[in-house]
């Protein structure tokens, strides 16, 4: 985080999802295909879900990604079952994390509230009335 009151800018990093939104149509047959179940942590591991899913049932946008840390592929160079079931060829082991700097002003304190402003209090460069605004 960089800025002042105002105009922070944040830096981001976006994990990959092993699949193209824009190919996704959410029809699941990759999940149906993948040999991996693991706990549902979202159910509080009290159901079974598969190392590609949806992350939990009423998720926006309804695509898929593969969990990285159980994926045959991604740890073992094994399986792309989901990659032949994928009838929309959605599946893309080859993207890497991005790193994005996004320009936000009072947004970020009141999305992420007393979190955040805890971090901005650090700035030495603000004002007490600054400080007393976030």
């Amino acid at each position: 985080i960089d800025g002042s009151a105002g105009d922070f800018s944040v830096s981001v990093i976006k994990r990959p999802r092993y699949v193209d939104l824009e190919k996704c149509t959410g029809c699941g047959f990759c999940s149906q295909y993948c040999p991996v179940k693991i706990q549902d942590p979202y159910n509080q591991n009290l159901s079974d879900k598969k190392a590609i899913d949806i992350p939990y049932t009423q998720a926006v946008p309804a695509v898929y990604y593969v969990d990285h840390r159980h994926c045959l592929f991604l740890n073992r160079k094994e399986c792309k079952q989901c990659s032949k079931a994928c009838q929309a060829g959605a599946i893309d082991f080859d993207q890497k994390p991005e790193e994005a700097l996004l320009n936000v002003g009072r947004g970020a304190e009141r999305a992420y509230g007393h979190r955040v402003r805890a971090c901005f209090m650090r700035f030495r460069s603000l004002s007490r009335k600054d400080q007393k605004t976030l």
